[in-house]
């Protein structure tokens, strides 16, 4: 669909409940998708729409948006947090962290 998604992370349930409490949240506990939009308040509520409908075309259980600057900070600060999270959740245990990138395609253009 080309959307042009600035930052994305997926979560489980599990991460979601610890996350929720160590950020003092309130979050369904079940696996859930972030999704950052850059752009004009147009551009971007036209991207989240075209999202939302692929969303619910492939059987999102609900789709949630974070209007304020506040709530967001918020949302992806608690997404940094999660080593915290995690490590107070389970203490004395080491934590593994792990991470996929995805390279837009532009990208290795971008440096030439």
């Amino acid at each position: 669909m080309g959307l042009p998604i600035a930052r994305i992370e997926l979560i489980d349930e599990l991460q979601v409940k610890i996350s929720n409490a160590y950020s003092k949240l309130s979050l369904a506990e079940k696996p859930t998708l972030f999704v950052e939009f850059h752009g004009s308040e147009n551009s971007v509520s036209e991207q989240m729409a075209m999202l939302r409908d692929i969303a619910m075309e492939n059987d999102a259980l609900s789709f949630d948006t974070a209007e304020q600057p506040e709530e967001r900070s918020a949302l992806w600060q608690a997404r940094h947090d999660t080593y915290w999270a995690t490590s107070a959740w389970r203490p004395g245990a080491r934590v593994l962290t792990t991470d996929a990138v995805c390279r837009s395609p532009a990208l290795p253009n971008a440096s030439r």
